[in-house]
């Protein structure tokens, strides 16, 4: 399941190089985060991600608005507060996924190499109700053919968990035919405003112009809590060391979970990224963006 070439990593992490998984079909890839040695890593590691929430929280039409706006003097505000100030609108809660969903979007486009259709967090009212369905749709242009991504993200302390919940959620979207009719008529209106000259004509003609919907592939990313993250910052271990321990610990959690990951039998991107504490990496993105109190 290893990458057959180098992937380019989530912005500020590495490639922990993986041996595979045995029995499950699709691509795995974990990284860590690079610098992890000081006292406020945490913090620098959700502020160096930064230039890439407005690309996240915004259609590509709507940061070139922004953008003329603030050329033209018309606003004052930078184009990162423009997307905190909509992330503030539509974060729901203290628990709320925004964190995942993001770092969802950072895998599916920077590694993965797709294009996110759907800028949910954008389309969310001012009574923080969610657009209903997946946590990000993307679409895909693998060997000639064009793929829609459906993707879900899970933060959690136990990576098992996140896997089982995850991929059980995917399951149950693609068996419900109202759930994908709707996601597919959400990312064929909202397509025009992610796409430019050069990308539309593909999408044009191998998604629009298909006899049904195109093709489905999943990507599950999984944020969690890694003791052994905790020892290799504290050098009780080698990176060499924690690699080995992370890839026999995902090992056991794809093992645990074959029959539902068959089940869902479709081609599928895992994205696996440890942390120290996984509500503690959700907090400190919370405050960095005003979203919670720094007492909370």
């Amino acid at each position: 399941m290893a990458p057959a070439t180098p992937v380019p990593a989530i912005p500020q992490t590495k490639s922990i190089p993986v041996d595979g998984v045995n029995g499950v079909g699709g691509s795995l890839f974990t990284f860590s985060i690079v610098e992890c040695s000081t006292t406020g890593y945490l913090s620098d590691f959700v502020r160096s991600l930064d230039e890439h929430l407005p690309h996240f929280v915004f259609s590509r039409k709507t940061i070139e608005l922004y953008e003329r706006r603030i050329r033209e003097g018309i606003i004052s505000d930078t184009l990162l507060q423009h997307a905190q100030k909509a992330l503030q609108i539509a974060t729901r809660s203290s628990d709320s996924g925004e964190f995942g969903e993001f770092l969802l979007y950072l895998f599916a486009t920077k590694v993965l190499g797709a294009l996110k259709i759907v800028s949910k967090i954008e389309h969310r009212d001012s009574r923080r109700s969610p657009v209903k369905g997946l946590d990000g749709t993307f679409f895909l242009v693998k060997n000639n053919e064009v793929y829609v991504l459906s993707g879900e993200s899970k933060m959690k302390p136990d990576p098992n968990d996140g896997l089982r919940e995850a991929q059980n959620d995917l399951n149950s979207f693609h068996a419900d035919d109202t759930r994908t009719t709707h996601e597919i008529e959400l990312a064929s209106r909202q397509i025009v405003d992610e796409v430019n000259d050069q990308t539309w004509p593909i999408f044009d003609k191998k998604f629009l112009q298909q006899d049904g919907d195109g093709n489905f592939m999943n990507v599950i990313f999984v944020g969690y809590s890694c003791e052994n993250f905790r020892k290799m910052r504290n050098a009780e271990i080698t990176f060499e060391e924690f690699c080995s321990k992370t890839c026999e610990h995902l090992q056991r959690c794809f093992t645990n979970q074959q029959a539902l990951i068959r089940q869902g039998g479709l081609a599928t991107a895992f994205c696996f990224l440890p942390f120290e504490d996984i509500e503690r990496a959700r907090t400190t993105f919370l405050q960095h963006h005003e979203l919670i109190s720094l007492q909370s």
